[in-house]
């Protein structure tokens, strides 16, 4: 039983970490938080949210590696360009509100 709850109770944890809120920094200081994944939030919203402008993303101060680290620089160059566009990452013309 003890073995049950010790998988069940790291299920949850891994869960809750998954589905915390994503912070982006706003130019007034404040933070804005959204359940979207911070790439698709730049997408289908750019850089403007209902309570600002966004200037920054708060990353995770543990992760450290490689793929990691590029997503950040990815969603950074985003915020720097005013939001993704999807043609940016194909080759071919997208029309992005059939996407989205």
């Amino acid at each position: 039983m003890r073995e049950r709850i010790k998988k069940l109770s790291a299920i949850i944890a891994k869960y809750r970490e998954l589905n915390k809120p994503k912070v982006f920094i706003l130019a007034d200081g404040s933070k804005f938080e959204t359940k979207l994944d911070p790439i698709e939030y730049l997408f289908k919203y750019g850089v403007e949210t209902p309570k600002g402008h966004i200037v920054a993303y708060q990353r995770d101060a543990k992760a450290a590696d490689p793929i990691t680290l590029a997503f950040y620089d990815w969603i950074d160059e985003g915020i720097a360009a005013g939001g993704l566009k999807l043609s940016e990452i194909f080759a071919e013309s997208v029309d992005e509100e059939e996407v989205l």
